[in-house]
């Protein structure tokens, strides 16, 4: 025979909803938050990897830059620098002066001409005469090309000496150095105004 089982539904359902109610507030005030801390600390975490992932790619390629950069510099150290300016010619005869004295060539003359202007740099045209052996002079030229950039030996020639003079060859020759414009080089399709 089975016994019938009273429930006392008032004093259960009070349970119910009192436990419901404790198990909504500790969620609400402390499962809740833990949850919301824990998602915004997993977001954070992914955020700094994702940021420092970036940061290396970031410093690799800085480190290929910079060591790109040096050897770009590097270069232009072997290669003399860059284009001199127009106002660094006078320093540039007396540098092809100072190589052919150490090379035991006499120079006698020296005639620049007027520098001619182009659209990207300026040309000058120098003429030299001297007084050397053949042997000097070609370690002379050899010297020029080694030491000085933005130069072209443009013609050369040897005559004999005078007797009166110690040195077998009488030598004329002529460069174009190239520089930079001190001033922007007008473009010719630029109309020139009249001051105001």
């Amino acid at each position: 025979m089975k016994v019938p089982v009273k429930f006392n539904f008032g004093l259960d359902v009070v349970m119910l909803l009192a436990l419901g109610l404790v198990c909504a507030g500790g969620y609400f005030l402390w499962i809740g938050p833990g949850l919301r801390t824990a998602r915004a600390k997993a977001s954070a975490v992914e955020t700094c990897l994702i940021q420092e992932e970036q940061y290396r790619a970031a410093r690799t390629d800085h480190w290929r830059i910079r060591r790109s950069l040096q050897d770009l510099l590097q270069q232009v150290e072997r290669e003399g620098g860059g284009m001199p300016t127009q106002a660094a010619v006078d320093q540039r005869i007396a540098e092809v002066a100072a190589i052919a004295q150490a090379c035991g060539v006499v120079i006698e003359e020296v005639n620049p001409e007027d520098p001619s202007p182009t659209e990207e740099h300026v040309e000058t045209q120098i003429r030299f005469r001297a007084q050397a052996s053949y042997t000097d002079f070609r370690h002379f030229m050899w010297q020029v090309e080694r030491q000085m950039s933005f130069l072209d030996v443009t013609h050369f020639s040897v005559a004999a000496a005078s007797a009166a003079t110690n040195a077998s060859c009488r030598i004329t020759w002529s460069v174009r150095m190239y520089s930079q414009a001190d001033e922007p080089v007008a473009s010719k399709a630029e109309v020139r105004r009249p001051p105001p």
